[in-house]
């Protein structure tokens, strides 16, 4: 994937903050996070999504030429779709990420580190001495949205569990990942709950569509997953690369292949875990497809169709 340095930086920059990420929980924070701002730039703490809307839509009047994210993955998200309908087909201006999430899955999978202080600062205070690096990134288009890590099987029974808790946090989610492993080695019933799996009939690209009961069923434009996993190895490779990841494994063979999970190297054919490039897939199920996208969990008719979604601009100091 390419990176190139940028001369300068754009023009003027709006940012959408989540008022529930870290650099807004106080008054205090917001103050000092917006003093690092430029005379020309903007940054609106959305409360809702009209807000959001609204906010982006005068954004797009105004000609911005950098558009922030403060936020997790989940802010993300709804940002980047809610400002692809806003902008109409047309291209996005550059994007940059400042994090302050609970995982920050996506801005570290492109290299992103700090806190939102500390990337702004870089990025407005430090240009004589900070390159900014320009990359083109994809996301997927999934049935009528957009996003970059999509699960359905095992990924959606954990995260019920995850939610459970009214404020989830990264070592609630280490907890989980911990007792799903060791049941998993011990056959223990908690592992057999979350890889209960899903009976799919999958199309993938112009192949004849296959029925299996498959523990996993994974896709991803960006390479980790969270807690440094980086089972997406096809991602990020080039432009418009998606890596597809299929499991008709038992709880145990999942198990057996953590350490393959971590560094991002395929699983031994035998343990039926399958890494492809893909195009487009199709999910065709019994029922409506649950399923988890950039950790938000939704529910569309099938048959779902996921394939390469549109392109954006990134910006990382």
């Amino acid at each position: 994937m390419n990176n190139t340095p940028v001369a300068s930086l754009p023009g003027k920059i709006g940012i959408i903050a989540n008022p529930k990420a870290a650099a807004g929980k106080t008054a205090t924070s917001r103050k000092q996070l917006t003093a690092l701002l430029r005379t020309q730039d903007q940054i609106v703490w959305t409360e809702s999504t009209n807000q959001l809307r609204e906010t982006l839509e005068r954004y797009r009047q105004e000609q911005i030429e950098g558009l922030g994210i403060c936020g997790g993955d989940g802010t993300i998200r709804l940002t980047l779709v809610t400002a692809l309908t806003v902008w109409n087909q047309q291209p996005l201006p550059p994007i940059f990420f400042l994090r302050g999430g609970t995982m920050n899955v996506i801005p570290f999978s492109f290299g992103v580190r700090g806190s939102p202080r500390s990337i702004l600062h870089r990025i407005f205070r430090q240009q004589d001495s900070t390159t900014l690096h320009r990359q083109q990134i994809t996301m997927l288009k999934v049935g009528d949205t957009y996003g970059f890590i999509f699960g359905c099987g095992s990924f959606v029974t954990f995260l019920d569990d995850y939610y459970q808790k009214p404020r989830p946090t990264p070592l609630r989610a280490l907890r989980l990942c911990w007792r799903t492993l060791v049941s998993a080695l011990l056959g223990g019933d908690y592992a057999k709950k979350i890889f209960a799996g899903v009976n799919a009939k999958l199309a993938i690209d112009d192949s004849v569509p296959q029925e299996r009961r498959y523990t996993l069923i994974s896709t991803s434009t960006v390479r980790h997953v969270g807690f440094h996993f980086r089972p997406y190895f096809f991602a990020q490779q080039k432009r418009l690369a998606a890596h597809l990841l299929l499991a008709t494994a038992s709880p145990w063979g999942l198990a057996k292949n953590t350490v393959n999970f971590f560094v991002g190297r395929p699983a031994p054919k035998h343990y039926g875990i399958d890494n492809l490039e893909f195009n487009r897939v199709v999910i065709d199920l019994e029922q409506p497809v649950r399923f988890s996208l950039d950790g938000d969990l939704l529910t569309a008719p099938s048959p779902l169709q996921i394939s390469l979604g549109p392109e954006i601009c990134l910006l990382t100091p």
